[in-house]
């Protein structure tokens, strides 16, 4: 699904969600959040795709469209925030491996789609941060939860408390972004790491993407694991991939 505001581009097993609301820097509004929760819809529905990168254009997402919220009752607002939620929580779902392209800015709204994807990659000039406590209100599309779950307590905290902005290197340091490059170099890197992925077993891809996500809930266990192990070694894929290993070939799926 493309639509004027989200592109979707698919190229064999990876696909790209693409953020094209340039002009307000990517900012969420309702339009943009229903078009970006129905794309992550249509790539979760397409089985040829093993990785998905989320990207913007110049800007990754500035956050809420604060000249939308503007407009908008209380109880619109918390409508707002509620459909965001929902979108995040999609994004992070979704049964296969995700990479956020980051380039300028991931604030807000913005920085908690990154925190939703498995890895994220950075340009050397792109900053990350959640403002809203300086609007008077708190992020709310699942960025507490989530850097609660990455970072220590009191850095996570801090960084909520004080909603200050921070740079590239610097979310590298607490383990936030995977890789920090060159501007020109983001597509191609990011594309790189989705294709090294999606050469890998998609139904080993999705069970590990299914522990991520059970543990990140809360809900992770030994017994999950071995669940997901027995579904994978009873499959007939697993035998052909086992064979072609020691064969030196290519499974033939």
């Amino acid at each position: 699904m493309t639509t004027d505001i989200v592109q979707v581009e698919h190229r064999g097993a990876v696909s790209e969600i693409r953020l094209c609301r340039e002009e307000a820097h990517n900012a969420l509004d309702t339009a943009l959040l229903q078009a970006l929760d129905d794309a992550i819809a249509d790539v979760a529905r397409r089985s040829a795709t093993r990785a998905l990168i989320v990207s913007g254009q110049r800007v990754f997402c500035s956050g809420a469209d604060l000249e939308h919220l503007a407009t908008q009752s209380p109880e619109q607002v918390c409508e707002f925030c509620a459909l965001g939620t929902r979108v995040v929580d999609r994004l992070a779902s979704v049964p296969i491996p995700t990479i956020a392209a980051v380039g300028g800015a991931a604030l807000g709204g913005g920085f908690e789609l990154v925190l939703a994807c498995d890895m994220a990659v950075a340009t050397s000039s792109a900053l990350f941060g959640l403002p809203e406590i300086q609007l008077g209100v708190i992020p709310s599309f699942g960025g507490v939860r989530r850097l609660c779950r990455r970072l220590s307590h009191s850095t996570a905290r801090e960084l909520v408390y004080s909603g200050r902005t921070l740079s590239a290197a610097r979310v590298k340091d607490l383990g936030l972004v995977l890789d920090v490059v060159k501007p020109a170099d983001l597509a191609s890197h990011c594309e790189q790491l989705a294709s090294r992925i999606a050469r890998n077993s998609p139904l080993a891809l999705a069970a590990a993407k299914r522990l991520f996500v059970a543990d990140e809930l809360g809900d992770g266990s030994a017994e999950c694991e071995l669940g997901e192990v027995q579904q994978l070694v009873s499959a007939a894929n697993w035998r052909e991939e086992l064979a072609a290993r020691r064969n030196r070939r290519s499974p033939v799926l």
